[in-house]
């Protein structure tokens, strides 16, 4: 199968998941999780979950009735992602750019954001997790 690096096709998702996403993203899941597990927010939306490691964290924290949706741009990490639930897990899971969700988010202040994590950990701790404190 070709690699497609741009698009995170082949082999990539799976490579990722097994080797820089885990090294990038476990501490930060943990993190996030802790944050968004505080909110007591009924809906949970998730954008660019990649191949869900901050999703199996918000799920094991998150009580079972709070709705949990993950999005990213590239359907076949979030195939990857998948393989991390149980069937009857309450996790949905939407291929979507997070720039542009393709879907109407009923009542927006309902939900609790969990911002992507691409750039350096300690710039996302210190800014766009930290905006989660507030909720």
């Amino acid at each position: 199968m070709i690699d497609d690096a741009a698009g995170f096709t082949g082999s990539i998702p799976h490579d990722y998941d097994q080797g820089l996403g885990p090294t990038i993203f476990v501490d930060y899941a943990d993190e996030l999780a802790k944050r968004v597990g505080a909110c007591a927010s009924a809906r949970v939306l998730e954008a660019a979950a990649g191949t869900g490691i901050v999703t199996r964290k918000l799920r094991d924290l998150l009580p079972q009735d709070v709705r949990l949706m993950t999005t990213d741009l590239n359907a076949p990490m979030l195939e990857i992602a998948r393989t991390k639930f149980q069937p009857g897990e309450e996790v949905e899971f939407q291929p979507a750019d997070a720039t542009a969700l393709p879907f109407r988010i009923p009542n927006p202040a309902r939900y609790t954001q969990t911002p992507t994590a691409h750039g350096s950990l300690q710039s996302l701790r210190s800014t766009k997790a930290a905006r989660l404190s507030a909720c």
